[in-house]
C-alpha cells in the first residue's frame, strides 16, 4: 500500500469518465441537469400528449430546472464569493497581514496571490460546498422526483397494439430508461463523494470541511423539506409534487 502523501501526486483515473470536469464551468452547471434534459426529450417527443402524466408535463419540469438554477447561483453568488469575502475580512481582523514569507505563493491562482498567503490562516472547504449543495440536492431532487413519478410513461403511452414495431421500440425504451437513469445517478454520486473525500484528505483542515459540510446544509434542508414535507404545498405544486389537495393519478 502506498503512503498517505501519495494521493496529492495521483491522479483520478482516466477510466472514470468526467471525474476531472465535475469541478469546471460549464460542466458543473450541466451535469446536474442530465435527469431534467431526459424527462424533457421525453416530454416533448411524446406522440400522444394528452396520455402524458400529469407530472411529466414541461411545464412543472421547467420549473424545477429554475429551481435548480436558483440553487446553483446561491451557492455560486453567496455560499462561495460571498462567503469567500466573509471568510478573508475575519481572517484579517483576528490574524491581520502575515508579514512571514508565503512559500506556495507562485503556484497559486493569480486571483488568489493578491491576498496574503491565501488559506494559510483559514480556507473554508468551498468544494465541499460544491459537491453537497450543487451536485447533490439537485441530482437527488430530480432522481427521486423521476422515480416518484416515472417519465418514461409518457415514452411508451402511444396506443399501439403489442405486434407493432413503434410499440416494441417504445417497449424497449421504457426497460432502458429507468436503468440508464440510475446508473447515471450512482456514477455522478459515486464522483461526488470521491472528490468530497479528495478534498477533506488532502486540502483542508478537518475544521474547514466542517464549515463547508455546514454551509451546504442552508440548500440541503430547504430542497429536502420541500421533497419530504407536504407543509409547502404552493411551492409543491409548483414543481409538480402533489398536496393533500393535489393527488397525481399517473
Amino acid at each position: 500500500m502506498g503512503l498517505y502523501e501519495d494521493g496529492l501526486c495521483v491522479s483520478l483515473p482516466k477510466i472514470l469518465p468526467f471525474a476531472k470536469i465535475i469541478t469546471r464551468f460549464p460542466e458543473s452547471w450541466l451535469l446536474p441537469f442530465i435527469p431534467l434534459f431526459l424527462r424533457l426529450i421525453v416530454a416533448y417527443t411524446s406522440n400522444e400528449p394528452t396520455t402524458t402524466p400529469e407530472s411529466n408535463s414541461i411545464r412543472y419540469t421547467c420549473t424545477r430546472g429554475i429551481l435548480y438554477t436558483f440553487v446553483m447561483c446561491v451557492r455560486g453568488f453567496i455560499l462561495y464569493l460571498s462567503f469567500n469575502a466573509i471568510e478573508e475580512g475575519i481572517v484579517l481582523a483576528v490574524v491581520g497581514d502575515n508579514d512571514n514569507s508565503c512559500w506556495y505563493e507562485h503556484i497559486l491562482k493569480p486571483h488568489y496571490q493578491k491576498e496574503s498567503c491565501y488559506g494559510q490562516a483559514f480556507d473554508f472547504s468551498d468544494h465541499v460546498v460544491l459537491f453537497l449543495s450543487h451536485y447533490l440536492p439537485c441530482l437527488v431532487f430530480e432522481a427521486l422526483y423521476c422515480f416518484l413519478f416515472p417519465f418514461w410513461r409518457g415514452a411508451t403511452k402511444d396506443g399501439g397494439s403489442p405486434g407493432n414495431n413503434n410499440h416494441q421500440h417504445r417497449s424497449i425504451l421504457q426497460s432502458i430508461l429507468p436503468w440508464s437513469l440510475l446508473l447515471m445517478f450512482v456514477y455522478v454520486n459515486f464522483l461526488t463523494f470521491l472528490a468530497v473525500y479528495r478534498t477533506a484528505s488532502y486540502f483542508h483542515t478537518p475544521i474547514e470541511t466542517v464549515v463547508g459540510f455546514l454551509s451546504s446544509l442552508l440548500i440541503q434542508v430547504p430542497l429536502g423539506f420541500l421533497l419530504l414535507s407536504e407543509r409547502w404545498e404552493g411551492s409543491r405544486s409548483r414543481v409538480g409534487l402533489p398536496t393533500d389537495s393535489s393527488k397525481y393519478t399517473d
